[in-house]
């Protein structure tokens, strides 16, 4: 049967139907003849979720036309440019076989019709609504600009977007900076904690001197990408976004790494007795023994740290002098993360309670993904 069904697979390029997915673990065995990043682009593509808001893609033929629509909404949101990500990315593995054109087709019409807006346009005031997570979509610009792409049609859709992304770059890093960003709280401490702080971008603007693991892959690996498409390093600041890069990890590193653990705690605040950062489990505003950063080690946290870490290594030169410190961080994460594995090959949500798990904790799937991409590429790049 597992043969039959990757001929067909390979013939045809059709799926089983989700229905068709068994519905509890114990039915389920790896089948090496079934190729699952196949079967899983197909059944999801026209209907994913964006936390709990439905999304999708339109879906296409092998030549472009139209074959079915989204069942959800098609707005430009962080989670569908990740998806069109990943998308390209087995596309880019597979693009030899015309059944994974249609993906290509399917993104492509996506980012062409769904476009980054530019927040830091002349005479805004506010650029509250300028995001990392949204500027990370538009990693999604980047293979469908290659001169090899299937089509040409997203080109200037990507190179306007691309613009945009650096305008509104330029002016969170002049905003939404601890410590010397217009809308820090800390700015004049005289903390030298705090002040080892500065420098680095807020998570979120709504999230006033915090920094979070997440951020690192939403932003600085964004960057590195830039660096290498405009094949210029005074994007941001005018100096090296390598070392403005280099910079958000080394502060992000300084406070969230746990040397006893080999982990990263999920975020830290600059500002222990604000009301956001105080409702975080950990967090002490106590004079001369204030903790800075949350309590917990989350799966996905780390994950998209991990992953970073080893996209700006791809993306930087060999002879860059920031590659040791990046290697260092990402050899110590990779050590510390090892450790923690489950004897299923997957991790916990919470992933330091491996062996007394919490109650509700739970062997998490993103976590897990996230860990295996970061283990696997960093080892086809020797790092």
């Amino acid at each position: 049967k597992g043969a039959l069904t990757a001929l067909l697979l390979v013939l045809c390029g059709n799926v089983a139907k989700a229905a068709d997915v068994p519905t509890s673990w114990k039915d389920v065995a790896f089948n090496g003849d079934i190729r699952y990043s196949q079967w899983v682009i197909n059944s999801r593509i026209s209907d994913f979720y964006a936390n709990t808001t439905q999304r999708g893609f339109n879906t296409y033929d092998k030549n472009g036309t139209q074959t079915g629509s989204s069942k959800g909404s098609q707005k430009f949101d962080y989670v569908p440019g990740l998806v069109a990500k990943a998308v390209l990315e087995a596309y880019a593995n597979y693009s030899t076989f015309d059944w994974s054109k249609p993906w290509f087709y399917s993104v492509m019409n996506y980012a062409k019709d769904n476009k980054y807006t530019l927040v830091a346009k002349s005479g805004v005031t506010d650029f509250s609504k300028i995001t990392l997570d949204n500027m990370n979509a538009c990693k999604m610009y980047f293979p469908l600009m290659k001169a090899d792409a299937l089509s040409t049609d997203a080109k200037s859709t990507g190179e306007t977007a691309i613009a945009n992304v650096l305008t509104d770059m330029k002016k969170y890093n002049e905003v939404y900076v601890i410590g010397n960003g217009s809308k820090s709280g800390v700015g004049g401490s005289s903390n030298e904690t705090v002040k080892s702080m500065f420098g680095g971008w807020f998570h979120k603007p709504a999230y006033t001197d915090q920094m979070w693991c997440d951020g690192l892959y939403m932003g600085a690996a964004l960057l590195a990408q830039i660096v290498n498409y405009k094949n210029s390093t005074t994007n941001v600041d005018g100096k090296s976004d390598w070392d403005l890069i280099t910079r958000q990890f080394s502060i992000s590193w300084s406070q969230l790494y746990n040397s006893d653990k080999g982990l990263l705690y999920h975020a830290f605040t600059a500002n222990p007795g604000d009301n956001a950062s105080s409702a975080w489990s950990g967090i002490s505003k106590t004079s001369g023994s204030e903790v800075y950063h949350s309590a917990a080690f989350w799966g996905r946290a780390m994950g998209w740290y991990f992953l970073a870490l080893v996209d700006v290594l791809e993306q930087m030169p060999s002879n860059n002098s920031n590659r040791a410190t990046l290697i260092d961080y990402l050899q110590k994460l990779a050590a510390g993360l090892a450790k923690y594995q489950h004897t299923s090959g997957c991790w916990y949500q919470v992933v330091d309670e491996k062996d007394d798990a919490l109650s509700g904790n739970y062997l998490e799937s993103s976590c897990t993904s996230l860990f295996a991409a970061a283990y696997l590429k960093a080892v086809r790049l020797g790092l």
